[in-house]
C-alpha cells in the first residue's frame, strides 16, 4: 500500500477550504487544510454545480480525518484511509441510514454545495456503511479506500468523502465530509512517442529464451495503453510477429516468453482516448537484437515514404529493390529523394524506383505535386461564348464541370480527358450574369479543382460627334471669267513670293504687269 501519513488533516483546525466539513460553525471546525505542497484544491474552486453553500445547517459533534499519498499519480493505485468518530445512527443528525463512502466527479457532487447524482453510474466508486456497522463500532470507522489506477482523468477534479445515505444524500449537505482531488494536467499535448525502446534476450533455467522489451515515456497519463511487438527480420526460425496490448498507463516493460531464435526488432505504440477518439503515437522501433544462437545481422534497414516495396524492412546489401509510388488522388510523382543512393533509376511510365541496396540504411521518399488545373479566360462578358479547360489530367480521366462549389454547385456536364490529359467544354456566360467573380469547379476522381471566372461589364459603343459644316466650295467652272483671272494671278504671286522673294526683279516685273496690264 502507498505510504500513508504524508499528509494528515483533522477537523480540529481552521484554515482555507481544502478538506471540507461543510456548513458547520467554526466552533466545530467547518474548514480545514492540507499541506501547501499537495495537489489539492478547494471544493469551491472545482468545476461543477453551482458553488452556493447549502443553507440547511446542522451542528455535528463529530471528528473526521483523511490520510493519503502526498502526490497524485493517477497511473497508479492511490491508497487512502478515512477515519471518523461520533457517527451514531440514533443521535447524530444525518446518520440515521449510515453513510455512503463515495468517489465522484465534482460535476455531480461538491462538498456541502450540491449533489446531482441519480445513482446510475454517476460515481466512480461507492460503498455503503450501514447503521449496524456504525453501531458495532460505537460510531467510529477506520476505512481503507483505494482509487484504482487509470480511474482519474488528467485535469479533472473529484470528490472523495462521505455523505448521508439513501434519501438524505440529496438533502443533508451539512453531513458531507471529504477532500477534493485535483488531477494534474498532462505536460504534453496529444500522444507522444515512446523513447529508448530496447529488446534484450535472456535464457531461462529451463533453456527457453525470454525477451524483455523496455521503453521510456515522458509522463504517466491515465488511460494510456500500449501495443508492444517483436518481429524477426533476419535469420528467422519463424517470421510470425508477436504482439501484446497492455492497458496499464505506468507500464514500461513487457516480457515475451519462449521466443524463437533470430534477429529481431521490438516496437512500442502508445494510445489513449482524446475527445472521444482514440489517438495513437508512431510505432517506435528498437535497434536489432539477437535471440538465440544465430549469425549477426548483415541486412540494412529500408524505409519508404509515399510508396510500397516487397523487399521488406531489412534488406541485404546488393539486393535489387523496387519501390512503387502510391496512387494519390489529385497528385503526381514529381521525384524520388533517396539520400546516399547514386544509382537509382525511375521508370518514366510507372514512376517505379529501382536501385541496388547499399551497405547502409536507406530512406526512399516520394515527392508529389498537385495534378489537374482549370484554365479560364482572364475576363469574360455576359453572353460570351468561351471554353472551360481542365489540364494536366490523366488520359481518359472524367471531369465534371460545375458552377459554384460543393453542395451549391450546378452541374454543367462531364467530359473525358484526351490523350494529352486535356478536357474542354463549351460554355456560354449567362446573359444576366452580374460583374464579379463566378466560381467554376472541376470534380474528378477523389479530388476537385476550382477557379474564378471574372465577369466584366461590356463597354458601351461610342456615338461619333457631329462635325462642323464645311464651307461651300465653288469649282472653277462656276466662277466668272474675271474671278478666274484674279485667282490665277494670286496663285502666281504666291509661288513667286515663296520662290524668289519680294525684292526679286521677277516679282517686281510681275507686279508691274498686274498693276499696268
Amino acid at each position: 500500500m502507498t505510504k500513508l501519513g504524508a499528509w494528515r488533516v483533522t477537523l480540529a483546525t481552521t484554515a482555507t477550504l481544502a478538506l471540507v466539513g461543510a456548513g458547520l460553525p467554526v466552533a466545530h471546525a467547518a474548514d480545514s487544510t492540507l499541506t501547501a505542497n499537495t495537489p489539492q484544491i478547494a471544493a469551491t474552486e472545482a468545476p461543477g454545480c453551482t458553488a452556493v453553500e447549502n443553507p440547511k445547517k446542522q451542528d455535528l459533534d463529530v471528528k473526521f480525518e483523511v490520510l493519503g499519498p502526498s502526490e497524485i499519480n493517477p497511473g497508479q493505485d492511490l491508497h487512502y484511509k478515512l477515519r471518523g468518530e461520533g457517527y451514531n445512527p440514533g443521535t447524530t443528525p444525518g446518520a440515521t441510514n449510515g453513510f455512503y463512502l463515495v468517489l465522484a466527479p465534482t460535476s455531480v457532487w461538491r462538498l456541502g454545495m450540491c449533489n446531482t447524482m441519480t445513482g446510475d453510474g454517476d460515481s466512480l466508486q461507492a460503498q455503503w456503511i450501514t447503521p449496524a456497522q456504525l453501531n458495532r463500532q460505537g460510531g467510529k470507522f477506520d476505512i481503507d479506500f483505494t482509487i484504482k489506477a487509470d480511474s482519474l482523468s488528467p485535469g479533472k477534479t473529484y470528490t472523495l468523502g462521505i455523505m448521508a445515505a439513501h434519501g438524505l444524500a440529496l438533502t443533508e449537505r451539512y453531513f458531507d465530509r471529504g477532500i477534493t482531488i485535483k488531477v494534474p494536467e498532462t505536460a504534453t499535448s496529444g500522444v507522444p512517442d515512446a523513447t529508448a525502446v530496447a529488446g534484450n534476450a535472456t535464457k531461462t533455467p529451463k533453456g527457453l529464451i525470454d525477451v524483455d522489451v523496455t521503453w521510456n515515456y515522458p509522463e504517466t497519463v491515465p488511460g494510456t495503453s500500449w501495443r508492444v511487438a517483436m518481429q524477426c527480420v533476419e535469420n528467422c526460425v519463424s517470421t510470425r510477429p508477436r504482439t501484446i496490448d497492455l492497458a496499464q498507463s505506468d507500464r514500461r516493460s513487457y516480457t515475451f516468453t519462449d521466443s524463437d531464435a533470430g534477429v529481431y526488432v521490438a516496437s512500442v505504440t502508445a494510445s489513449r482516448t482524446i475527445d472521444g477518439s482514440v489517438v495513437s503515437s508512431h510505432a517506435v522501433e528498437s535497434e536489432r537484437f539477437i535471440v538465440g544462437d544465430v549469425q549477426a545481422p548483415v541486412s540494412r534497414k529500408l524505409e519508404v515514404t509515399g510508396g510500397t516495396t516487397d523487399a521488406g524492412e531489412y534488406v541485404k546489401p546488393g539486393t535489387q529493390v523496387t519501390v512503387t509510388p502510391d496512387s494519390a488522388p489529385g497528385k503526381k510523382l514529381e521525384r524520388w529523394d533517396v539520400p546516399g543512393v547514386t544509382d537509382a533509376v525511375t521508370d518514366p511510365a510507372t514512376g517505379a524506383l529501382t536501385f541496388p541496396m547499399p551497405d547502409a540504411p536507406v530512406h526512399a521518399k516520394a515527392v508529389y505535386a498537385d495534378r489537374g488545373r482549370l484554365s479560364l479566360p482572364a475576363t469574360v462578358h455576359p453572353g460570351e461564348r468561351i471554353e472551360l479547360v481542365a489540364e494536366d489530367l490523366l488520359p481518359g480521366e472524367d471531369v465534371t464541370f460545375a458552377l459554384g462549389r460543393r453542395a451549391a454547385a450546378k452541374k454543367l456536364g462531364t467530359v473525358t480527358a484526351d490523350a494529352t490529359g486535356r478536357a474542354t467544354m463549351p460554355f456560354t456566360v449567362p446573359a444576366d450574369a452580374v460583374p464579379g467573380g463566378l466560381t467554376v469547379s472541376a470534380y474528378l476522381t477523389g479530388y476537385e479543382r476550382e477557379a474564378t471566372l471574372t465577369i466584366v461589364k461590356p463597354e458601351s459603343p461610342q456615338t461619333p460627334e457631329p462635325s462642323e459644316p464645311s464651307a461651300p466650295h465653288a469649282s472653277e467652272e462656276s466662277m466668272p471669267t474675271w474671278a478666274v483671272a484674279v485667282l490665277s494671278v494670286i496663285s502666281t504671286l504666291a509661288a513667286v513670293i515663296l520662290g524668289i522673294g519680294l525684292n526679286s526683279p521677277v516679282f517686281k516685273a510681275a507686279l508691274n504687269k498686274f498693276v499696268h496690264p
